[in-house]
């Protein structure tokens, strides 16, 4: 197992998973796109949550030094993670960048209709 240490990939002896599952969370802020049609709402629950990089899993995260510098933290804080939000029509992939509990730079993946 590595894990990026002040810069330097150290071998830690600790094995995690390439992705790991997380606790279900909400959307902190209102997510808008050209893609979709009106809005997904703050509030609004995000399930099955998976850490794809970053702290919890032996994928190290290639964009955490981006991150640190625009919103601080560092490097091993950072996690990539993505999740599903389901509404009555469709179901969004979402994916975000997370600092301790706060998301930042939501992204859609992919949303499908829901077959009725």
């Amino acid at each position: 197992m590595t894990d990026l240490q002040n810069g330097n990939i150290v071998n830690t002896g600790i094995n995690l998973p390439q992705v790991a599952m997380a606790n279900n969370t909400t959307l902190q802020e209102t997510f808008s796109s050209e893609e979709i049609i009106g809005v997904i709402p703050n509030g609004v629950e995000i399930e099955h949550v998976r850490i794809i990089a970053g702290n919890g899993t032996s994928t190290i995260y290639r964009n955490a030094e981006i991150l640190v510098e625009y919103f601080g933290g560092s490097v091993g804080e950072w996690q990539k993670k993505g999740g599903i939000v389901q509404t009555d029509n469709y179901t969004y992939d979402l994916h975000w960048d997370e600092l301790n509990g706060t998301q930042y730079l939501v992204k859609l993946k992919n949303n499908k209709p829901i077959k009725k």
